[in-house]
This record gives C-alpha cells, sequence and structure tokens, in this order.
C-alpha cells in the first residue's frame, strides 16, 4: 500500500512543475476516496435486528424440566431474497453506470479526458 502511494503519488508533488493530465487525476482521484473514507467512517449506520415476540407453551415439555409454563422467545425477522425483478432493476442500474464509465474513456472527443479519467480512476482503487 505504501509503495503505490509512494510510486502514484509522489509524482503528483511535481505537478506543478510537469503537468500531466494522468497525474492530475490520480491526486484528485485519491483525495476524493480518502475523504470519501473519512465520512463514511463518522457516519456508519449501525443496523437493528427486528425481531418478534414468541411465546412457548412448556407444558407438555417432558426434557428439559422446566418450572414455569410459558417461554418469551424472540424470533429474528427475515426479509425475503430479492425477486427476478428486483434482481433485473438492479442490473440495469449497473449497467448503466459501467457503460457511462466505458463511454467517456473510449469516446471521448479529447485525450485529455481520458487520460485525466484513467488516472481518476487508478486514484480511486489507491485505499487511504
Amino acid at each position: 500500500m505504501k509503495l503505490y502511494f509512494t510510486v502514484l503519488v509522489l509524482p503528483c508533488l511535481f505537478s506543478g512543475v510537469v503537468s500531466s493530465v494522468f497525474m492530475d487525476g490520480v491526486a484528485s482521484g485519491f483525495i476524493i476516496s480518502s475523504i470519501e473514507s473519512i465520512i463514511s467512517i463518522k457516519t456508519q449506520k449501525i443496523k437493528t435486528m427486528e425481531y418478534t415476540n414468541f411465546t412457548k407453551d412448556t407444558s407438555f415439555q417432558i426434557f428439559p424440566p422446566v418450572d414455569y409454563q410459558c417461554i418469551t422467545e424472540k424470533i429474528m425477522i427475515n426479509s425475503p431474497p430479492p425477486t427476478l425483478m428486483e434482481k433485473n432493476i438492479n442490473n440495469i442500474f449497473v449497467l448503466m453506470a459501467l457503460y457511462s464509465i466505458i463511454h467517456i474513456v473510449y469516446f471521448s472527443d479529447d485525450d485529455e479526458t481520458r487520460e485525466w479519467f484513467i488516472g481518476y480512476i487508478f486514484g480511486r482503487m489507491i485505499k487511504p
């Protein structure tokens, strides 16, 4: 991790002298990913488990012996798996996002936009 950081971000320090569109993209991608990681650490959502109460009658229970007749138990509520339509809609959204990235990289009008976007993707891959 430190090696990748050094190899890819250290040349960005000298981008004022020798400016490269790719290195600008790497620097901006790295900065954005580090800011997102800081924000996501601060705003982690605590998942609460949903339960329903169930009363179990133990009057006919032989083993193990129980002194009281009713036991209150909690049963966790599980959400059902997604349906085929929900899976297809999710796949369509993912494909739209991927195709927009591919479209920017391959069909951009100028080379600078392509190089910057590829550098941005590399910068996002570096985890702070």
